[in-house]
């Protein structure tokens, strides 16, 4: 019994933390099995064309969608774990959770010498993060590069507040981290700019130009080695070409809002881009405002290197968030990664405050208690899901648009601009068109041909909704089901054609 509880004193941050991370991630994502399904258009487009794939479809030659390879390949394996449900990407949310927490209690110890105080610090940096109305309903890109970049700025950290270089195979592992940012969304590579100007940076300070260049070099390695398996499923496929095209291009021409701006209207774009990320994560932004303003204006915080370590890749990354002006709710969540420093700059306060210290550390352990009590009751009255978890499938959209489509033997389904509503996954249908749902964007073919399948009659059913309504539907299709859409977002009425006799 006492090697037990002696394990247990000595490891309980973890335990914490890990309990931590399957509530909140539990209610928090719609992955979960608390959800009938999970009813973000964004999450459907991922499961689409990640059965695409399952069925020998081709990515980008076969099937239209703006996000990276990586991306896919992942919702293929969480489709491989659980066909037609979503937990499978449950299990993914998971261990991405466990990554943030332990990197972000990592990175607390090394300004936090109590263990119950940086305990603390990482379950209401979780809380934050999983409440905030940018987590959306769960399974976006930036959820999935959270973890890498709070892993990638603890070793960062170490190394600014000389506790020792980045290991050669860390180097290598952060290149492979910059390198699913690139095939996942691109944009956010420029996270690993901001690190490795960073690294490079330091190593000059002290004179070490050569292992600047050399870790510069093992970071590009990694970089290379990522990237192997995107360029090896292109090439066998003899789709590079394709991968250009749609992914690189497309996003950087087609996808950006403030492409056709002037100057001012390209300045009140970033601004509003701006209002709409603090707006939704507040939770986070908050604590990252704090510390930062804490940090420059405290005469306890040097403004040192490892000010200018965090400093940097926040500055890289946030400005490469807001380049294309588009001002969706969930870009600012990277942020997440940067909000430690609210509780570094609280800890730091309350060191000024000797009575106010000795009087916590002695209430730590039922303050740990408290506080875990308190993270289970925000971690479920506070995500902005909550209210779906109490909607049985009989009253889902999704599932009453399944119960109508699945009267009709070898049906086929068309998403007629608007993105994916996920019943293609639900109901187990095949596109037909590598055109399948609307994207957002200017993209003259994908609307022509969708309008084409509509005149022609080529499918049983078209999805459509009042924001894109098919010309000409009447022609050859007869309206069957209707439903008033509304989340936390907004709303509109989706609209079911079937084919007519």
């Amino acid at each position: 019994m006492n090697k037990i509880g002696s394990f247990l004193k000595k490891h309980y941050p973890w335990f914490v933390l890990a309990l931590a991370v399957f509530l909140a991630v539990t209610f928090a994502s719609q992955c979960s099995f608390l959800y009938r399904m999970n009813e973000w258009n964004d999450v459907h487009c991922y499961y689409t064309v990640g059965m695409m794939m399952r069925d020998g479809k081709v990515l980008y030659r076969d099937i239209m969608e703006q996000k990276g390879p990586y991306l896919y390949f992942i919702h293929l394996a969480a489709i491989a774990i659980s066909p037609g449900k979503y937990w499978g990407m449950y299990l993914f949310e998971l261990v991405y959770g466990w990554i943030f927490a332990y990197a972000t209690y990592r990175t607390l110890r090394l300004f936090i010498t109590h263990r119950p105080f940086a305990v603390l610090g990482t379950c209401g940096v979780l809380v934050a993060y999983y409440v905030s109305f940018a987590f959306m309903q769960g399974d976006s890109v930036e959820e999935l590069m959270v973890p890498f970049f709070a892993l990638t700025l603890y070793w960062l950290i170490r190394m600014a507040k000389g506790l020792g270089d980045i290991p050669w195979w860390k180097l290598i592992l952060t290149g492979a981290f910059a390198g699913l940012a690139l095939f996942c969304k691109f944009p956010l590579i420029a996270f690993y700019a901001g690190f490795g100007g960073t690294v490079f940076v330091l190593l000059c300070i002290r004179k070490q130009v050569g292992k600047a260049f050399l870790d510069a070099g093992l970071f590009l390695v990694g970089l290379g080695v990522s990237a192997i398996p995107a360029l090896a499923y292109f090439a066998s496929n003899n789709t590079l070409s394709d991968l250009w095209q749609t992914y690189f291009y497309d996003n950087i021409f087609h996808y950006s809002s403030a492409k056709s701006m002037g100057a001012g209207e390209r300045i009140l774009g970033y601004l509003s881009a701006w209002v709409v990320r603090f707006g939704f994560g507040y939770s986070y932004f908050i604590p990252i405002l704090f510390g930062f303003f804490y940090a420059v204006f405290s005469k306890r915080i040097k403004k040192d290197r490892v000010f200018f370590s965090i400093l940097a890749p926040y500055c890289a990354l946030n400005l490469a968030l807001v380049v294309g002006g588009v001002s969706y709710a969930y870009y600012g969540l990277p942020n997440a990664a940067f909000a430690f420093i609210g509780v570094v700059a609280l800890d730091e306060l309350i060191r000024g405050k000797p009575k106010f210290k000795a009087a916590l550390q002695a209430k730590a352990k039922p303050l740990l208690g408290g506080a875990a009590a308190l993270l289970c009751v925000v971690s479920f009255a506070g995500t902005p899901n909550m209210s779906r978890m109490f909607v049985a499938e009989k009253d889902i959209m999704q599932y009453q648009m399944k119960a109508v489509i699945e009267k009709e033997n070898n049906a086929t389904l068309l998403n007629y601009g608007v993105l994916d509503a996920g019943v293609y996954y639900l109901c187990d249908i095949q596109p037909t068109t590598k055109y399948f749902c609307g994207l957002n964007g200017d993209f003259a073919e994908l609307k022509a041909e969708q309008q084409r399948i509509v005149d022609e009659g080529l499918v049983t059913f078209v999805l459509a909704n009042s924001a894109a309504m098919p010309e000409r539907i009447d022609v050859h299709y007869a309206q069957v089901y209707s439903f008033d859409y509304r989340d936390m977002w907004g709303g509109s009425t989706y609209y079911l054609y079937k084919l007519k006799a």
